[in-house]
């Protein structure tokens, strides 16, 4: 390479690695501390905005200086620069995980692994439709390296946008290549914008990791980098104005932004354009004078590490439960924070630099360092194809340990029955498998729930018994189904479902919202009256939904009892028996990924939820049962909740979500349910 054609060697701009030191603590201060810092995710987009400056202000200057750019000698330096350091962590996480997790999750992260080292992580994320900022998504050790994909795609196209742009000003006849380059970028912007906002709007997943609607994010700090000549000419007043402004946007985006925003839409323009006027403000000369102060080294310190420190914290949190078998506390979280700045340090001391400048790549043609890249990417997957070897056999096994479990009689809520000796009993496995509880749920009764008026009844069991059961109410009355079938095949009864989602089974719901669920109920009403009187009826339902209501004003507590009672004694008088059974605890989002984490019977304890937060919600469904004098109320809050209430008993995963039942909990309670039906009398 000749002296014309080596990239000028540039001053360290200590504001851009503030700027990187409070992209990167956003990010890791937010996977440590969610409720604390819920606005750390923008860091990435701070660090999009970074490298479109970096990466422009370098391919426009070698364009100016030599007449093109060289693509393999930029993609050769890029590879120095991001991989070694990526496919280190990539190798390490495999290894951990392989050791440690679940072999159930192994399909999902290999895959995963697989994107990450090739970089069309973000790809995969947005096909599977996940949700970044959702609390319940149960992400991968390597699910960080979306944006580094987004990114790495972004050095594959932008250098040849640029040419392209730089060619269409020449062949054109403008004077001007910089304005072509301005007017061409600025297109790219606003139509990658666009798009983002509008998935945004549409609550699409997809456009959190879409390469092109994060496109506008570079492309704006493109548009800095090549406003370069006349931001050198700025005052000191002026760079400052821009600067403070910069900052202020940040500020903004601390406070107004959160998971539940719709971005990256367009409220993602404050720290985009935050990032951006910083940036810009720094380019004058003089308004970089006196920007070493004290205040200023570590955050330096932490810029200097951000790639390193961003690669490596995501990994040693997620993973940190999986090792331990336990979330960690609150001092544990500032050591992991510790560590990971250390490990960060030597990361880039020892590997990230060594590397970049290592003479025999630097002297090769790029074609070596491609080559180079292409079999450490093989090295770096090989803890992933030796795993993937004889998988399927692997987890079929587990899961024939998981049927055998099932059979303890003392597995979830069987140990109802057994007494104190089921606290003895070992759990090796969690069942069903924690990574899949959210896929095990009543299939067939969710297939019979009704979203319309038109009412629908599902018959289960012996057809024509002289026992008849129904169970009605909503997605709550759903998750009780798995345990009234098994007593139905069992027992020789004759089970019908009426299930309508949203609805507690009640006439006279006052307010608009519930117009429909009242109507419902009348149906419901009408059907069991019209046909052979049933033994008993159960009943329950999501308590949130009325209790919201009656806290709001919009409902009446004496009103709402008073309905449930002439609702079930409109039945009674055929005979017919009330069952009610209080809805189960409502944990918080985030549990059924806490359990993945911890994935042993520990998880109970660690990822459960006080009473006082589980409880929050009135039932008056049950309340007006226990007002009754004909109603029946079963509960099993005590099981539940033995002192805080808790995501796991007795071996068996307890919730899909953060409220409802996985079928193979459920049925667990099919002969505890019989019991508390014998005592009330109902079943002889």
């Amino acid at each position: 390479m000749t002296t014309l054609t080596k990239p000028r060697r540039t001053a360290l701009r200590v504001d851009i690695q503030v700027l990187r030191a409070f992209a990167v603590m956003g990010v890791v201060l937010f996977h440590l501390w969610p409720s604390l810092v819920p606005f750390g995710f923008i860091g990435v987009d701070v660090f999009f905005v970074i490298s479109g400056f970096l990466i422009t202000s370098h391919l426009h200057s070698e364009s100016s200086r030599t007449g093109r750019i060289n693509l393999p000698s930029f993609w050769a330096r890029r590879i120095r620069r991001l991989l070694p350091a990526a496919f280190v962590v990539i190798f390490v996480t495999s290894v951990v995980v392989l050791i440690f997790a679940s072999q159930s999750t192994w399909h999902e992260f290999i895959r995963q692994a697989v994107g990450s080292t090739f970089y069309f992580e973000n790809w995969i994320l947005a096909l599977d439709s996940v949700d970044y900022l959702n609390a319940d998504n149960q992400p991968t050790a390597v699910q960080q390296f979306w944006s580094l994909s987004v990114e790495e795609q972004f050095y594959l196209v932008w250098p040849v946008l640029i040419m392209l742009g730089t060619w269409l000003t020449v062949r054109r006849g403008v004077t001007s290549t910089n304005r072509g380059l301005i007017f061409l970028l600025a297109v790219v912007v606003l139509l990658s914008f666009l798009w983002s906002g509008w998935l945004a709007i549409t609550e699409n997943p997809s456009g959190y990791f879409s390469t092109f609607s994060r496109m506008w994010e570079f492309g704006f700090g493109g548009l800095v980098a090549l406003a370069v000549s006349r931001l050198r000419t700025l005052s000191s007043r002026s760079s400052l104005v821009l600067v403070v402004s910069g900052w202020i946007l940040l500020s903004a985006s601390a406070v107004l932004i959160r998971p539940t925003s719709m971005f990256p839409g367009f409220i993602a323009a404050l720290p985009v354009v935050g990032t951006a006027l910083v940036i810009a403000g720094g380019i004058s000369r003089q308004a970089n004078d006196g920007t070493r102060s004290v205040v200023h080294v570590p955050l330096v310190f932490l810029g200097g590490i951000s790639y390193s420190l961003y690669l490596w914290h995501w990994p040693a949190i997620l993973l940190y439960p999986t090792v331990f078998g336990a979330l960690p506390s609150a001092a544990t979280k500032v050591a992991i924070l510790v560590c990971c700045i250390g490990v960060a340090w030597m990361s880039t001391r020892l590997l990230e630099r060594p590397l970049q400048r290592w003479h025999l790549l630097t002297a090769a043609k790029p074609v070596v360092t491609i080559l180079a890249a292409l079999v450490a990417a093989v090295l770096t997957l090989s803890p992933s194809i030796a795993a993937s070897l004889n998988l399927d056999s692997r987890i079929a096994s587990e899961s024939k340990v998981r049927e055998k479990l099932k059979q303890n009689p003392c597995f979830g809520a069987q140990s109802l029955t057994h007494g104190h000796e089921c606290s003895t009993v070992d759990w090796p496995l969690l069942t069903p498998d924690p990574a899949r509880a959210e896929a095990d749920v009543p299939v067939e009764a969710n297939e019979c729930k009704t979203d319309t008026l038109v009412l629908s009844v599902c018959q289960f069991g012996e057809i024509g018994s002289e026992t008849r059961v129904a169970l009605v109410g909503d997605s709550h009355a759903g998750h009780w189904f798995p345990a009234l079938k098994k007593l139905a095949t069992e027992e020789g009864w004759q089970l019908d479902i009426y299930l309508k989602s949203s609805c507690t089974f009640m006439i006279g719901q006052r307010t608009k919202e519930f117009e429909n669920c009242s109507t419902w109920s009348q149906e419901v009403v009408d059907a069991i009256q019209s046909g052979p009187a049933y033994n008993f009826v159960i009943v329950t339902a999501l308590a949130e939904n009325l209790s919201s209501e009656v806290a709001s004003g919009a409902l009446n507590e004496h009103d709402v009892i008073v309905d449930y009672q002439q609702t079930w004694e409109s039945l009674q008088r055929s005979g017919t028996r009330i069952v009610v059974i209080r809805d189960t605890p409502h944990m918080n989002e985030g549990t059924s990924s806490c359990v993945a984490k911890v994935f042993n019977s520990r998880a109970g304890t660690q990822c459960a939820l006080p009473k006082s937060e589980a409880l929050i919600s009135t039932d008056y469904e049950a309340l007006a049962a226990s007002l009754s004098a004909q109603a029946i109320l079963v509960d099993f809050t005590d099981f539940f909740c033995p002192d805080d209430c808790q995501p796991v008993l007795f071996g068996a995963v307890v919730y899909s979500d953060s409220h409802h039942m996985t079928q193979t909990f459920s049925e667990t309670f099919a002969y505890p349910l019989r019991d508390r039906l014998r005592e009330a009398g109902i079943i002889f």
